[in-house]
């Protein structure tokens, strides 16, 4: 099967409280985002309770600035002995290099980041917001107004303006919302659900106090932060994906959108050069810190990530290389840290996912100041930074949308330039080091060739498959995968468990079609950390990736496939390709290229770049042939400059906030490939009408729906709403349109009302919805009716008062006047019964009066009506 084609807003299915459902995520789910939000925020402030209570007990600060000039904060209580986090630069690190996509850059594309909000959230601080880089453009979310220069620093990475120019960040046209880090997760949570300004990437330069720290207790001593309780020799949390991780996989599985970036981490030269050494250690008996000269870990190599997000299958954990002078030269030329933290993971996943340049990197600091930090803190809002510019140039050539979270890191592994001493990823570097211009270059390519970047829907139990024309000249071909996993279940506290953390398995071939060669992605092995990579099945990561270093000319079929059953019987997978393509076909153009599905067909015109002596056989592929098929394949023929073919479309249901459902069309020979998008609507309301837009409550109006095209086979039905049920609504809340035609009518019936209201009565179809007016009025005299008209001596007649409309609730009241009431009293008023449009009274003159005549006068709201008596 070809792959279902997704759009940004498709429906995603409901989690029921904070647990996942068995569904692919399919849009950022606000209610499970909100309810996960007051979970972790309610976990967070007990934990925090049971910390500051410890703290209190013993003698130990909340806060504390190091010797060395980090900061140690007291986050909360976990599994029985205190959690503390701290920052992760004062190591420092380097920005990567984007001045390449900047106003005057060699690409031309002159991002800054501009209308992009980005997250940050620090340990222990906020940003320095009126620092002179900053103009205006960082909002402190929670009040903590405690600066740190730390927090300055890695803001001025990601956006500081430039003034001067040595500080000029990443994004230095966005913004920052920023929070401290101490209930992290339930305000990350609620910040990807906001409607109107959700964050869609956000920093985290900090992590948990794992292995050594010098100095964190105040004094001249290491203190080692590992639970004896597991290993009195290695800290089990290095690596360990433990319920914090689990905790940001849930919320970026709720929030598809949302990328957590993250600092990898400085534990890898923190401990004492020489050992034994006297240090503090966590006494889980006396709850305290005691003294001790045992020998543990030096935590130098593998196995050092710290922990929660930096674990994290969908999150992206970012590592510190030294900087390079004039750019990226070659592999050689990308020297390690010696702070930054190395996977893998326990479960033997790929962290760091990346690495940034990172030593002396130059920013901002509190007071209008500037300094030099080193370390993964500065790494990471380098990356974040420059997410930011892909952002921004993503949404100004997608009509504003936003590219999925797993587009973003596919993206970003799929361009990074070659990192370590072996072809493909490794545990130390990652996959490599970020190139935020060759990113620009890809999303630029993809403008013109959807098959580029996709993100698609695998089904449980099927394949996707995308053709490829691949040239020999011109580079490798190389597609990476990545998906937002459902988050893992962790594993009892131990010591490198090995458990895998991954929940969809997904898989990654490349097929050579001339003969069936199957290419495989890089896989590591945790076992040999050291060893290069090599290639086989991945059963690991959430990200794959397959290179084919040089491709035969001809058609290649990208195959992603998945082992077992998928949860909830779907996956979302972001799909990028690169890959020397030949150029024969000049265009695939679509007439007209947005139709009504079943409706309305469209026309292919494949055109090729070059006639030729002799026929061309085409294939072709839909994305999505149960909306719109395509032949199998076609022939251009000889010395034909183009040729046609038919695209047969059928209704459509779009998901949820989307207008249409956009369907790939794809050509693909051994002279090259070329595609096209065909946006295929579904059948909607394109006209509703009211036969009159005034009128009293209590009547009855038609209303008219049309659609776009003819009903289906099934009929069409159009739901009927009103925002003032109880004034005006239809008989039934729906009208159905039969098969073939266009349009249907409907009653609308209103009710009586003391006051004028103004109602909006909607039909909608399938997300659209045309809403029309109608002013319900209260009800007025229409009649006033006297009988007989002449009346001899006292003899007593009638007296009708009409009104156009049924009387409301209460009644309606009508005063009554006579212009001679010595002849012919009326009384001041008279009551017309709730939902009666009438009543009648009986008078009787006077006296006789001889001929006169008296005129009645009946007065509602301002209106008046009269009649005359004649008195004989």
């Amino acid at each position: 099967m070809f792959e279902r084609p997704l759009s940004r807003s498709a429906l995603v299915a409901a989690f029921l409280g904070c647990a996942l459902v068995a569904s692919a995520q399919l849009t950022t789910n606000g209610p499970a985002l909100q309810r996960l939000s007051r979970s972790l925020t309610k976990q967070s402030q007990a934990e925090a309770q049971i910390a500051q209570a410890w703290a209190s007990a013993n003698g130990i600060p909340l806060r504390r600035n190091l010797a060395d000039g980090g900061l140690i904060v007291l986050q909360g209580w976990s599994n029985g002995a205190p959690r503390f986090i701290g920052t992760e630069g004062f190591f420092a690190a380097q920005t990567i290099s984007a001045d390449h996509v900047w106003p005057g850059g060699s690409s031309a594309l002159n991002l800054t980041g501009s209308g992009i909000t980005l997250g940050l959230w620090e340990a222990g601080g906020n940003p320095e917001a009126s620092h002179r880089e900053f103009t205006n453009r960082i909002t402190i979310q929670d009040g903590n107004t405690f600066a740190s220069d730390h927090a300055t620093h890695v803001a001025g990475i990601m956006i500081a303006a430039g003034v001067d120019a040595r500080a000029r960040g990443m994004s230095y046209g966005a913004s920052i919302n920023g929070w401290d880090a101490s209930n992290d997760r339930g305000e990350a949570a609620a910040a990807a659900a906001r409607g109107i300004q959700p964050i869609r990437a956000s920093n985290h330069s900090y992590g948990a106090i794992l292995g050594w720290r010098f100095g964190a207790l105040g004094d001249d001593k290491y203190v080692w932060f590992g639970d004896t309780r597991i290993s009195a020799v290695e800290d089990y949390r290095f690596g360990f994906y433990d319920s914090g991780a689990a905790a940001w996989d849930t919320i970026a599985y709720n929030a598809p959108y949302y990328l957590v970036i993250g600092s990898a981490g400085n534990n890898r030269d923190t401990a004492p050069l020489t050992q034994p050494d006297a240090h503090w250690v966590y006494d889980f008996a006396t709850n305290a810190w005691v003294e001790s000269s045992d020998v543990r870990s030096p935590n130098d190599s593998f196995d050092t990530m710290n922990g929660d997000f930096k674990v994290a299958k969908n999150t992206l954990a970012v590592g510190a290389v030294e900087e390079i002078p004039g750019g990226y030269n070659d592999p050689n030329s990308v020297v390690m840290a010696s702070f930054s933290n190395w996977g893998p993971t326990d479960d033997g996943r790929i962290k760091p996912d990346l690495v940034a340049a990172g030593v002396d990197v130059f920013s901002s600091v509190n007071n209008n100041g500037y300094a030099q930090f080193s370390g993964t803190s500065m790494a990471a809002p380098g990356v974040t930074g420059g997410a930011g510019l892909l952002m921004q140039y993503y949404r100004s050539t997608h009509g504003g949308a936003d590219m999925r979270a797993s587009t973003l890191k596919a993206l970003l592994i799929q361009t990074a330039d070659e990192a370590g001493d072996n072809d493909g990823p490794d545990y130390s570097f990652g996959w490599g080091l970020t190139n935020i211009n060759r990113a620009a270059q890809v999303l630029q390519n993809a403008i013109f060739n959807p098959t580029t970047i996709r993100e698609a829907v695998l089904t449980s139990g099927e394949t996707i498959d995308i053709p490829v024309a691949v040239d020999n000249t011109g580079g490798p071909m190389k597609v990476t995968i990545a998906w937002t996993d459902p988050a893992g279940t962790p594993v009892a506290p131990v010591l490198d468990p090995i458990t895998s953390m991954l929940v969809n398995d997904l898989d990654l071939r490349v097929i050579r079609n001339s003969n069936s060669t199957i290419y495989q992605p890089w896989i590591l092995n945790p076992a040999t950390p050291a060893a290069a990579a090599t290639t086989g099945d991945n059963v690991r990561d959430n990200v794959e990736q397959v290179v084919i270093v040089a491709p035969n000319a001809g058609v290649h079929t990208i195959r992603i496939s998945h082992k077992g059953s998928l949860r909830g019987g779907s996956q979302v997978v972001s799909v990028i390709v690169t890959a020397p393509q030949p150029s024969g076909f000049s265009g695939l153009d679509l007439t007209p290229d947005t139709v009504v599905g079943g409706a309305e067909n469209a026309v292919g015109t494949l055109t090729v770049t070059e006639v030729s002596p002799t026929p061309t056989a085409v294939d072709l592929y839909s994305s999505n042939p149960s909306v719109a098929s395509v032949p199998s394949s076609i022939t251009v023929p000889a010395n034909a400059t183009a040729v046609d073919f038919p695209v047969i479309t059928r209704s459509v249901r779009p998901n949820n906030g989307d207008s249409s459902v956009p369907v790939t069309i794809i050509a693909t020979s051994a002279i090259g490939s070329r595609s096209g998008i065909l946006n295929v609507l579904p059948i909607l309301v394109a006209d509703f009408t009211l036969s009159s837009d005034s009128i009293v409550g209590g009547n009855t109006v038609t209303g008219t729906v049309t659609l776009n095209a003819p009903a289906p086979t099934s009929g069409a039905a159009v739901s009927i709403t009103t925002n003032l049920p109880k004034v005006a609504r239809s008989v039934r809340n729906w009208v159905t349109i039969r098969r073939g035609e266009t349009t249907a009518s409907f009653t609308i019936r209103t009710f009586p009302v003391p006051e004028a209201k103004d109602v909006i009565i909607t039909a909608s179809r399938l997300g659209n919805s045309v809403p029309q007016s109608l002013a319900v009025g209260r009800p007025g005299i229409s009649a006033l009716t006297a009988t007989p008209t002449a009346v001899t001596g006292r003899n007593p007649f009638s007296l009708k008062i009409e009104m156009n409309g049924p009387a409301p609730t209460n009644g309606a009241i009508v005063q009554l006047s006579s212009s001679n009431p010595l002849l012919l009293g009326v009384p001041a008023s008279v009551t017309i019964s709730a939902g009666k449009t009438f009543t009648t009274i009986s008078l009787t003159p006077t006296s006789a009066g001889g001929g006169a005549q008296v005129t009645i006068t009946a007065t509602r709201f301002s209106a008046t009506t009269a009649t005359t008596v004649t008195l004989n």
